[in-house]
């Protein structure tokens, strides 16, 4: 993967703050000189990433850097995605921790102090903070710390912005992400990050945090689309998105020997939760007034079905005697 690359060497840091970029280059000025002026705690970095903008984003971030040098800027020769930026945010941070932010959010630059406290004495891998945005159709909080549950996945995790991970922990997760975004993964393409967060609610390692470090900005559109070109949010690519996550966890499952372990029990309760989401989205489509969507959502379902009975070991066992 090409790069070009301008850094400021110093001590590791505890946290990198990263940010993905893509054609917007001015509200990444802003996130960028505001925490400029904080990183001369060598505890905090920030790393800028450059996802191949083409509206001269990367020049203004270079003009940035030549007046607070301790800003780290990659550039991506071409633009790559959300999915495989934020692989790439992990691979390239140098903290022990990373936080991601998008282009166009804020950073509170306050509570940045008691979350590096916090964070070496934390046995969290993942770890969901506050997330109040303006117009209050969405939250995520908690006022305490705590394990996040199950099926508090989604509710932690949808949100990319504020969310915390250790990198140690993530690296070895990004040859198998790839993999998935290879493949065309829906689950891959859109949520990544809940990927690496349901590992680590498996394995009982994804906390709450109860501050909000990044807060929303503009809260412009994100542009994630899946395998099939379609926005995040419309229906039938959410309905592709929990069908790929029912396989994500059921290879979960399957990696995993005893079926007593917290791991598996963990494993079947994610998976529990996101099939009431794919009925609950397969409601939406019994109601839909469009024929096209209804029939689409139909061999989705039908397909999703197959797959779950041809993992069930006596059928399995079954069609082999057929075949024999």
């Amino acid at each position: 993967m090409s790069s070009t690359e301008n850094s400021w060497v110093g001590k590791t840091p505890l946290l990198t703050v990263a940010i993905p970029v893509f054609n917007r280059g001015k509200s990444a000025a802003v996130i960028a000189e505001a925490l400029a002026p904080q990183l001369r705690d060598a505890d905090v970095e920030a790393l800028i990433i450059d996802d191949g903008s083409s509206d001269g984003s990367w020049e203004l971030l270079q003009d940035i850097q030549k007046v607070w040098p301790q800003l780290r800027m990659l550039r991506n020769v071409k633009n790559l995605g959300y999915p495989l930026t934020f692989s790439r945010c992990m691979e390239a941070a140098r903290g022990e921790w990373v936080l991601m932010a998008t282009d166009d959010d804020k950073i509170d630059i306050g509570n940045i102090g008691p979350l590096t406290t916090w964070l070496p004495t934390s046995t969290a891998d993942f770890v969901s903070t506050q997330w109040f945005p303006s117009d209050h159709k969405w939250q995520r909080a908690r006022s305490f710390v705590a394990t996040i549950q199950p099926n508090e996945l989604r509710e932690a995790s949808d949100h990319a912005p504020g969310l915390i991970y250790r990198r140690s922990f993530v690296l070895k997760l990004i040859p198998r992400l790839r993999q998935l975004i290879a493949e065309r993964s829906d689950a891959a393409l859109v949520f990544p990050q809940v990927i690496i967060a349901a590992e680590a609610v498996a394995r009982g390692t994804g906390w709450w945090y109860p501050l909000e470090i990044v807060s929303p900005g503009l809260l412009l559109e994100s542009g994630i689309t899946d395998s099939q070109g379609l926005r995040h949010w419309e229906p039938l690519s959410r309905l592709c998105q929990v069908i790929s996550f029912d396989s994500i966890f059921q290879a979960m499952i399957e990696s995993q020997s005893g079926p007593g372990s917290p791991y598996i029990q963990r494993c079947r309760q994610l998976l529990r939760a996101n099939e009431c989401r794919i009925f609950q989205n397969f409601e939406v489509f019994m109601h839909s007034s469009s024929p096209g969507l209804a029939r689409k959502s139909a061999l989705l379902g039908l397909r999703w079905a197959l797959r779950r009975l041809l993992r069930i070991g006596e059928i399995k066992n079954f069609i082999k005697l057929l075949r024999n």
